[in-house]
């Protein structure tokens, strides 16, 4: 976030997945099919290269939302851009099309499913991550409770993902 007239504070980095159905789908590239073939839902994955969902269904957040934009970025870099067939407002939604064979997405660990069976989350090999923060302007006062807010996630930040 560029913006002079704001403070920035960051809260959290957390790290980004590739979304992938657990159950092998006709669209699904060789090296997906592969993967599927080696991974359990709950189990330790080797990292993976974007660039592999380069050629599959890919559900994406609407125009308008940052971490689509990180997303396209993420794209970019690996030299494709995404065959993008759902798009929508919700993580959680797009989420929900992974569980039912309908493509590919990138989550934030914050929104991942724990504990799905129907969905796989491989990390990726750029270990691409997000940060969110909290944008205020400079000139304006800032409420106690806004101040707990910022401490406490400066003290959470570190050991938020230490057990997972």
């Amino acid at each position: 976030m560029e913006n002079d007239r704001l403070a920035i504070r960051p809260i959290l980095t957390e790290p980004l997945f590739l979304a992938i159905p657990n159950e092998r789908e006709n669209w699904m590239t060789g090296q997906l099919r592969k993967l599927m073939d080696s991974v359990r839902p709950n189990a330790e994955k080797t990292p993976l290269a974007l660039k592999t969902a380069e050629d599959v269904p890919f559900i994406l957040l609407k125009e308008g939302y940052g971490f689509r934009r990180i997303v396209l970025d993420l794209c970019a870099e690996e030299g494709f851009q995404p065959k993008v067939t759902f798009k929508t407002s919700s993580i959680e939604t797009a989420q929900s099309l992974v569980e039912h064979g309908m493509g590919v997405t990138v989550v934030p660990r914050m929104v991942m499913r724990q504990g799905s069976d129907r969905i796989v989350y491989v990390p990726l090999q750029s270990d691409p991550s997000r940060t969110l923060v909290f944008a205020y302007p400079e000139t304006c006062y800032l409420s106690r409770a806004a101040r707990a807010f910022m401490e406490t996630a400066k003290k959470n930040q570190t050991s938020m993902y230490e057990e997972v």
